[in-house]
């Protein structure tokens, strides 16, 4: 398996680079909240180095940590709940009346809505008490 690099400013070349967890403090719409924040550094010269996917990871630990806060599913569980219900992205779209980059902005860190929020809870909810989303949704 092949390592991810970063580029180093300091060594001008992509470095291996290993990272250090601290906890920030975010405000997002008024609400404050603690989510932890993660920092590379070149295992050369210990020079900060910024990959793409940490900086995706720190963007998606924020927005979950204020809609835990805020009491909304976090990207983490409106996948699980899809999976869970044995539904594309697509499928949930079309059972949502939606498109299927709202489902994949959801799901890639975006603060849903409350009304979208609920409706994935009502459909783990039907799924776990086995009521078909039809008998639900009246399209019996």
């Amino acid at each position: 398996m092949k390592k991810e690099k970063a580029y180093c400013q300091s060594c001008d070349k992509d470095v291996e680079y290993f990272t250090k967890e601290s906890i920030r403090e975010g405000t997002i719409r008024g609400v404050t909240f603690k989510y932890p924040y993660i920092e590379a550094y070149c295992v050369s010269c210990n020079e900060r180095v910024f990959p793409n996917s940490i900086g995706k990871l720190n963007w998606i630990n924020e927005l979950d940590e204020f809609k835990k806060t805020v009491g909304l599913l976090t990207s983490h569980e409106i996948i699980e709940i899809r999976k869970k219900l044995h539904l594309t992205q697509q499928g949930l779209a079309e059972l949502m009346g939606c498109g299927l980059k709202t489902i994949t902005r959801y799901e890639n860190g975006a603060i849903q809505d409350k009304v979208f929020d609920n409706f994935i809870r009502c459909l783990e909810l039907m799924h776990d008490n086995k009521v078909s989303y039809k008998q639900v949704l009246r399209f019996q």
